[in-house]
């Protein structure tokens, strides 16, 4: 049974425990599928909703090795004739330099939202770095570790933890419930300093059929692994999870703005997609004077790749809740190869309209850095306040 192969699973991992942040057994290929597959555990993020033309998998997804993040060790554009708004003009990129361990301040806000994929694991890796392990133990559908004290000793040596992750934007369903992959890397920092990163696949799940209308996520099964080479480089997460189509124009449709996650997922998937009109209308306050000069800006991106670390503040003010998103931005040019950027996306969501809430770009501060595959540390301080 599944929650048999979870119990192996933490037993296989059990040497990872004196390291940091134990994550999973196997390690993902590296090189990206060129094929979507047939039947998978779906992909990421909204507060429900599956892509409209994701095709539901037959049988419910293959539990696959568990123990995640269960303890102490785990885890372009062209600068054609003009770069995107979103993608400030690469003149001169800046020199990436070599930065510091990302140590998250201590006692960060409490963030508490299972509405989401991406929420459901910011929730998690936020009760991690609050030491409140009981909450992020009950996060788990089938829990990685045979027992609550074992896993949370497993934390025993962990400062911080740094979530980076692929916006989920493709999702699947059987038997009653929607499950969604996550792409993602765990940077996670010792109590000596010392730094242990991790890649691989979460999986959320969200019954449909639930009598009392439960609509939450929870985490229902993972495969993590150490980094290669200890890497945390943005590239690392574009085939984390073997279900998930790699970016570009053949990937599924995906249009959600239930989340800010899920905004990002599905204006990357507009672009992707070559659908210009419709990431244009993301944006309440465009980018560009004229609809015609932010499609011109895109003209030869073969494929847009976008890395976040979700948001866990929010602020609202006047009637509107605002978050601030950072990100990691890869273009690819078939003339012009990869560029990447880093910055902040803001983001804006209504309060005061009956319908359900949707959340619209309100303006981005990007920045060029050199290299194919930027740092995921670069996110942390990508955003004021962050």
């Amino acid at each position: 049974t599944m929650r048999d192969r979870s119990r192996v699973g933490a037993v296989l991992c059990a040497w990872f425990l004196v390291s940091s942040l134990v994550l999973g057994c196997r390690s993902t290929p590296d090189e990206v599928s060129t094929q979507s597959p047939s039947t998978a555990v779906a992909s990421p993020l909204p507060t429900g909703q599956v892509s409209p033309t994701a095709q539901a998998p037959t049988q419910a997804p293959t539990a696959q090795a568990s123990a995640t993040l269960a303890p102490t060790s785990t885890p372009t554009s062209e600068a054609a004739t003009q770069v995107p708004a979103t993608q400030p003009p690469a003149t001169q990129p800046p020199t990436a330099t070599a930065t510091p361990s990302p140590v998250p301040q201590a006692g960060p806000e409490l963030y508490d939202d299972q509405e989401s994929p991406a929420a459901l694991l910011a929730s998690y890796v936020n009760a991690i770095n609050r030491r409140e392990y009981e909450r992020a133990w009950s996060y788990w559908e089938s829990p990685p570790n045979q027992s609550f004290e074992e896993f949370r000793q497993g934390f025993a040596d962990t400062r911080s933890v740094l979530l980076a992750m692929r916006p989920p934007a493709w999702f699947g369903a059987a038997a009653g419930s929607t499950y969604a992959p996550m792409s993602t890397l765990l940077l996670a920092t010792h109590a000596d300093g010392s730094q242990q990163n991790f890649r691989g696949c979460y999986v959320a799940r969200r019954q449909n059929v639930d009598p009392a209308g439960d609509s939450r996520w929870w985490l229902y099964d993972a495969l993590v692994s150490p980094s290669p080479d200890n890497g945390s480089g943005a590239g690392l997460l574009v085939d984390a999870c073997e279900q998930v189509p790699p970016p570009g124009p053949t990937e599924p449709a995906y249009d959600d703005q239930s989340s800010p996650a899920a905004l990002l997922a599905s204006y990357a998937n507009a672009l992707n997609r070559r659908e210009y009109e419709r990431a244009w209308a993301y944006w309440e306050n465009p980018p560009n004077p004229s609809f015609e000069d932010f499609q011109q800006g895109y003209e030869g991106t073969d494929e847009v790749f976008i890395v976040v670390s979700p948001s866990t503040q929010f602020e609202g003010a006047a009637g509107s809740t605002y978050a601030s998103v950072p990100v990691i931005l890869m273009a690819t040019n078939a003339t012009a190869g990869r560029q990447s950027f880093v910055g902040c996306y803001d983001v804006r969501r209504s309060n005061v309209d009956d319908s359900a809430p949707q959340w619209f770009l309100n303006g981005a501060t990007m920045r060029a850095v050199t290299g194919t595959s930027p740092d995921t540390k670069l996110l942390a301080g990508a955003c004021p306040g962050e």
